[in-house]
């Protein structure tokens, strides 16, 4: 016979159902401490603080990186609508232009993704 399958009185019941949620109270309050001792552990730790500096610079750095690349690739998209509205390509060069212009976007999209990604 499992656990389940035996019946409870209502008063049996009612003191069940208190001291599970004496354990959840009890479970959160353990959580709540040890979040306060990681924060205060971190905060007295100057290796691990350095470390999260360093960490910071590197996101930092990405994240300007990410930002010059989708530039750049606009800037390439606006060159591409340039050469197309000037008309002096060949059928065949538009239509190679417009698939550049795809490409380009997919990678603007990709690089945006990964911005959303790091930002997170």
């Amino acid at each position: 016979m499992s656990f389940f399958e035996v019946e409870f009185t209502l008063p049996q019941q009612d003191s069940y159902l208190v001291e599970v949620e004496r354990q959840i109270q009890l479970k959160r309050k353990f959580l709540l401490e040890r979040r306060h001792h990681l924060e205060k552990a971190s905060r007295e730790n100057k290796f691990l603080t350095t470390v999260k500096n360093d960490y910071q610079k590197y996101q930092n750095y990405i994240l300007k990186q990410k930002q010059e690349q989708i530039g750049a690739m606009n800037t390439l998209d606006q060159y591409l609508d340039d050469l197309i509205v000037t008309g002096k390509m060949t059928q065949s060069d538009i239509e190679q232009s417009k698939k550049d212009k795809r490409e380009i976007l997919g990678e603007i999209s990709k690089i945006k993704k990964d911005l959303d990604d790091l930002m997170k």
